[in-house]
């Protein structure tokens, strides 16, 4: 069965042509109402779970009283990898309230011992690079978190390579070496825009040019997903950049950017990489101090 790679829950209706609001995680106690939860897990159960076990138990993968408890979607930027991992076979965690009784370590949590599921989140040997459906039920009732965050092995790289960029882009700034400056500023500046689009599956997914990345960041921009100063920042990195790099040897020399240009555009890119990082940390961040961390599943 061929199971898509989502990027996020709507969090509003629409018409053609209108714009339309992502979630890009959901968890069970966040600022997301229950009724969107619910909605989310019915939809993922009809969609995709209920017909991956119609065809295990058609194949005789699985026999026909097969009950579901659990439920994991692993998907990947490659949607040939995507799998449906069910009940035992699921590799989550997750932070729950347990009744008021003693737990020896290595005593096995039953259903029943589960008061409330504050949060559930991939296993920490869990593939980094991919995003993940986790659904469970307990004691009668549907939980469900989503991240739909891909490629954060692959975007703290290139996060990395921006922090870095933007470091040197600094040291030049206050040498004055002007040409150094912007060329490191616009490596910081695609890297950190590029981690954010590979992260949510946005566009082209290997920006390899300018031409690429423009054309991604600008609609990107143009939907509203970012404030657009840090298009219009690009645009002006880009066209200094390109400008610098045509220059003679003496031309270089003479080559100068204003402290307030160049101050304003080291602050927007420092920003910029900021949403990168904290989207790439989003699917660990926020979790409830109170509770116990669990696993499920047995794989």
């Amino acid at each position: 069965m061929n199971v898509p790679s989502l990027s996020g829950i709507s969090l509003s209706s629409a018409q053609p042509g209108e714009k339309v609001k992502l979630a890009i995680t959901i968890n069970c106690k966040d600022e997301h109402t229950d009724d969107l939860k619910l909605t989310l897990a019915l939809n993922i159960l009809n969609n995709i779970v209920y017909p991956e076990i119609i065809h295990l138990a058609l194949n005789k993968e699985i026999s026909s009283g097969f009950r579901l408890n659990m439920a994991q979607i692993v998907m990947f930027e490659d949607e040939s990898r995507n799998t449906v991992l069910l009940n035992e076979s699921v590799r989550f965690s997750g932070n729950v309230v347990l009744r008021n009784k003693d737990y020896k370590m290595g005593e096995q949590i039953l259903g029943g011992d589960i008061v409330d599921v504050l949060g559930l989140y991939p296993r920490e040997d869990s593939d980094p690079d991919a995003a993940n459906i986790m659904i469970i039920n307990l004691n009668g009732r549907w939980y469900i978190a989503a991240d739909f965050i891909y490629n954060k092995c692959k975007a703290k790289l290139l996060i990395d390579e921006s922090k870095k960029s933007l470091i040197d882009a600094k040291n030049s700034q206050s040498k004055k070496s002007w040409t150094f400056f912007i060329s490191e500023l616009y490596e910081s500046i695609t890297r950190s825009a590029s981690a954010i689009f590979m992260m949510l599956r946005y566009g082209k997914f290997s920006m390899s040019n300018y031409d690429d990345i423009r054309e991604v960041f600008a609609t990107y921009s143009n939907l509203g997903n970012i404030d657009e100063e840090y298009f219009i920042t690009f645009e002006r990195i880009h066209t200094l950049f390109s400008n610098a790099k045509n220059l003679s040897e003496s031309e270089k020399e003479t080559f100068k950017i204003k402290a307030e240009e160049a101050d304003r555009m080291v602050k927007t890119i420092n920003r910029l990489v900021e949403k990168a990082e904290s989207l790439q940390q989003s699917s660990v961040s926020g979790r409830a101090s109170e509770g116990h961390f669990i696993y499920f599943g047995t794989s």
